[in-house]
């Protein structure tokens, strides 16, 4: 007892000390005392998440490899020369252009843009971004110790990207590098000739070294799937991002690349080195097998068109209406129209539907207001996913929208 006293008077010194009847301790108590509610939480349907960014996985991506005696070696800065080829093949299929100067094989889009960073920026080094755009970009490009600026971006009626050139003259004073996607994420809109001609001639004006991101390049439809229009004509000042993560589900391989001029990728391999970052051996055996074989953009765009229209319609119903859209695997909704705030609205339709959506402030500032929803997950679950949005909006924002589907469990259990 004595030992006890002596504790409870040297720690009721410290401002964090609550006595036991402080309002905090009261509620500690009772959350103490209050009983697991088992039942209830089991009730509750299973969750749709619609808010990723990567398409559904088709099957496994691995298979049992057979040890080997280069499991024993250290694998080679920047992947090997088998991949790399692999990659060259895969591009000049997929985009219908002739192999490059210079590859690099990276962990995924992640390590392409950490490897970039490390070449060739400094820190406090300003870096122009897309708004809204990848939030990758900016959180690896940031994290390295550059300056972001968000250049804001909006597709027309048509789904074609452009920017306002006041804004784009103030952001690019002094801006050592420019993050582009084609198409991009999340508003799936494509940079169209003239918007693609000012971005290169302010790349030249400017002096800033450009990164093109394709990871979504193989979701863009083959009737307008024009690659030499984003590719040509920067003057030796562009780097091209690519990734398995997307094209192929495979985000586990975590196989990436960079390509671009010899000038320009030699400064991304001596980082790579450095690193140490080589690609193991498992991953790039499944990479291998993975270039060799259709992957899932190409069974996603023989039927894009009818999801999108679909899906389009069903969120028209709640009264959202998506921008317009050509290319990549998202849908991209403004959230005034219905007077709610993305947060708001993702955290309702969270906690009232068990749909997860991406609000849009992770996508830039100006990129508040909007949702993101993964047109490319399982289509069961995405027709499962909007049709519990459907019975919410029958139902009201106030009213409790879990009755339908805990009833439809309990009577299947």
């Amino acid at each position: 007892m004595g030992i006890q006293r002596q504790w409870q008077g040297w720690v009721s010194r410290f401002t964090w000390y609550q006595s036991a009847s402080t309002p905090s301790s009261r509620l500690a108590r009772q959350m103490r005392s209050a009983g697991v509610q088992t039942q209830e939480s089991s009730a509750l349907p299973d969750m749709i998440d619609l808010s990723g960014g990567d398409p559904a996985t088709q099957g496994a991506i691995l298979e049992v490899v057979r040890p080997s005696p280069t499991f024993g070696q250290m694998p080679p800065a920047g992947g090997t020369a088998e991949l790399r080829e692999a990659i060259f093949r895969h591009e000049e299929l997929r985009l219908g252009i002739a192999p490059g100067d210079g590859l690099v094989a990276t962990h995924g889009a992640t390590g392409a843009f950490q490897a970039i960073g490390d070449a060739f920026l400094d820190r406090k080094a300003p870096v122009v971004v897309c708004d809204p755009g990848c939030p990758m970009h900016s959180r690896v490009l940031g994290f390295r110790g550059a300056q972001i600026r968000h250049l804001g971006v909006a597709p027309n009626e048509k789904g074609e990207l452009g920017f306002d050139t006041s804004e784009m003259s103030r952001v690019v004073q002094g801006a050592r590098m420019l993050v582009l996607s084609q198409p991009n994420n999340p508003d799936g809109g494509l940079w169209d000739g003239q918007a693609l001609e000012e971005l290169k001639w302010w790349s030249r004006r400017r002096d800033m070294l450009v990164v093109i991101d394709e990871s979504h390049a193989g979701f863009i439809p083959e009737e307008i799937r024009n690659a030499q229009l984003w590719r040509s004509g920067w003057e030796g000042r562009a780097l091209f991002v690519g990734s398995l993560s997307k094209s192929h589900a495979a985000s586990g391989a975590r196989i990436g690349w960079v390509r671009g001029p010899q000038d320009l990728i030699e400064p991304v391999f001596r980082v790579s080195q450095i690193q140490g970052a080589g690609i193991s051996w498992p991953s790039e055996k499944a990479a291998l097998r993975l270039l060799g074989s259709p992957g899932v953009a190409d069974n996603f765009l023989l039927r894009m068109t009818d999801i999108r229209t679909w899906a389009t319609r069903q969120l028209e119903a709640l009264g959202m209406k998506p921008s317009p859209t050509k290319a990549g695997i998202f849908l991209w909704m403004p959230t005034w129209n219905i007077e709610a705030s993305s947060v708001a609205l993702a955290s309702t339709w969270m906690n009232a539907c068990r749909v997860s959506v991406a609000p849009g402030e992770q996508f830039g500032p100006f990129s508040m207001g909007h949702i993101r929803l993964n047109l490319a997950s399982d289509p069961g679950r995405l027709e499962e996913g909007l049709k519990r949005l459907k019975v919410w909006a029958e139902n009201g924002p106030t009213a409790s929208s879990l009755a339908p589907f805990v009833s439809r469990e309990l009577r299947a259990a």
